[in-house]
């Protein structure tokens, strides 16, 4: 049976979906994994991988084959993966991820979420950004395409890595479902678990120095010392490669009426509320793939304050206030503009709300079905 008379036979390694404590980059696999297996195309036959860990976090409809990878050593799954794509016939094989052991069958279709490691490689551990730039050259000499999740991304791809630009498709991501406005309770269970009340400035993500913390609290001191801001700075994020420095900052100049809380890692339930109940979300990364909290925190109504830099601007455009990451004066006073302009607080809330509507995981579905059926050689 030739190619075109059959359905594709389509995987899906969904291993970034199945993590125990999901961030930014497993959140955006697990919704657009509960999007892509809802499609149906008469030409498409889904196959999912996944592992035994933890839920990818969605039900899987009928006709869609899942197959979950037994709970032996590590060492053995990649060995599993690609047994099971010969085992499956596939034609394509699309991961989250941006490698796939060589010798599964099928096209393949990578996604990479960006290419901060050639920027900013002193924010990465020792020797890791020398690492994630072969795997992306790896990527590039695999994949029939690849998919980014920002305009920014792809034009690194092209520049830096030769790709050719007709091959990479920008595939947005979109706030979870659950991330809406709802009743601002700086009272509510969730934060007074981890000692949050209001008000409160919200930074969120792990704690990498990409995320340029350590400039928000450098910031946040002027405000407090010379400036007589009242209230919290509120940071929830795991731990990461910047967690040490933040935690040295911390420990060293201090001031009089400062409140800096380190919520660690939350769930949904929690952050959700962080969102509601902020005076602002203020994130004034560095480099980012695309930067999901701004989109859930304009989702929910939030004031939101982030960079001139990087995908940022691609994803707040005039929702949000943009600012210069590396100047811990200009993060202060867009800080001291939203917390004192109740006039401002309501346009962002508004033109936020109105920015993320324009996301959908729908959307971003068709987008990668689309990408996998051009990878076979076909267009929907």
């Amino acid at each position: 049976m030739t190619l075109e008379k059959r359905p594709l036979r389509i995987g899906i390694d969904a291993s970034l979906a199945c993590t125990r404590r999901p961030t930014g980059v497993e959140h955006c696999a697990r919704s657009m994994l509960a999007e892509l297996v809802r499609l149906r195309h008469p030409r498409v036959q889904w196959f999912v991988y996944v592992s035994p860990f933890a839920s990818p976090g969605c039900d899987f409809p009928d006709g869609v084959t899942v197959r979950t990878r037994p709970d032996f050593n590590t060492l053995l799954k990649k060995p599993w993966l690609v047994a099971q794509t010969w085992r499956d016939r596939l034609d394509v094989i699309f991961t989250f991820g941006h490698l796939l052991p060589p010798a599964c069958r099928g096209r393949r279709v990578l996604t990479v979420y960006d290419t901060a490691f050639d920027e900013f490689p002193d924010c990465y551990p020792p020797g890791a950004a020398v690492t994630a730039h072969r795997e992306v050259e790896q990527s590039c000499r695999e994949a029939v395409r690849l998919v980014t999740l920002a305009e920014a991304t792809r034009a690194r791809l092209i520049e830096d890595y030769q790709y050719p630009a007709d091959r990479i498709d920008v595939v947005h991501a979109a706030s979870r479902e659950a991330f809406v406005p709802g009743t601002n309770s700086a009272s509510s269970p969730e934060l007074l678990a981890v000692g949050v009340r209001a008000p409160y400035f919200l930074c969120v993500g792990r704690l990498d120095r990409r995320k340029n913390v350590e400039r928000v609290i450098v910031a946040y001191r002027k405000l407090v010392a010379e400036r007589g801001l009242v209230g919290q700075l509120v940071i929830a994020g795991p731990a990461d490669s910047g967690s040490g420095g933040i935690q040295s900052r911390l420990a060293r100049n201090a001031v009089p009426g400062e409140d800096i809380v380190l919520t660690g890692y939350v769930g949904e339930d929690t952050l959700l509320q962080l969102y509601r109940s902020a005076t602002a979300l203020i994130y004034p990364s560095l480099a980012e793939g695309f930067g999901l909290p701004i989109l859930e925190a304009l989702a929910c109504g939030t004031p939101t304050i982030t960079s001139t830099v990087s995908c940022m601007p691609e994803v707040a455009a005039d929702a949000a206030l943009l600012i210069d990451p590396t100047d811990t004066e200009a993060i202060a006073a867009a800080m001291q503009r939203v917390a004192n302009d109740e006039v401002l607080r309501e346009r962002l809330r508004l033109a936020g709300l109105a920015r993320a509507a324009q996301f959908s995981w729908r959307r971003s579905a068709e987008l990668i079905q689309g990408s996998v059926l051009l990878a076979a050689g076909q267009s929907l």
